[in-house]
């Protein structure tokens, strides 16, 4: 049995006929799950819209801002599957939103859930982010 790995898009085969038989029979559907958690293109635009201009604001505070810029142009290229892009825009998302579990301005400790958000997303879509994707957050922080 044949099926395509969510995050990378590559087939992967099952070993033998036990893990067959235990296996999933379809794929989840990643557009049946961005209808289930909100507007996927509403998310996207809100974070077009606002993130840059958050991170060009506090990325002296924010520790993994290079990174998550790098993300950012990951999660705008057309080449990025879809899984990888709603991992990416709900975490862009979230460090946007201004009301979250910590408030970001609470000194030393504002960011912590931000960060945690985003470096567990970052993990598990961090092959998607490209050479390219972070050479063009270097340039956008050289600005």
């Amino acid at each position: 049995m044949i099926m395509d790995n969510l995050i990378t898009g590559q087939p992967y085969r099952f070993k033998d006929e036990q893990e067959q038989q235990t296996a999933p029979e379809d794929t989840p559907n990643v557009n049946e799950w961005t209808t289930k958690i909100g507007d996927s293109a509403k998310q996207e635009k809100y974070v077009k819209q606002g993130f840059l201009r958050k991170i060009k604001k506090h990325a002296k505070k924010i520790p993994f801002a290079k990174h998550a810029v790098a993300m950012y142009y990951c999660a705008i290229d057309a080449n990025t599957p879809t899984s990888a892009k709603v991992i990416a825009i709900g975490a862009l998302a979230y460090i946007l939103l201004p009301i979250d579990l910590i408030p970001d301005f609470v000194l030393g400790i504002g960011y912590t859930d931000d960060a945690a958000a985003f470096w567990a997303a970052y993990r598990s879509i961090s092959i998607h982010v490209t050479d390219a994707h972070t050479e063009m957050a270097e340039q956008w922080f050289a600005k």
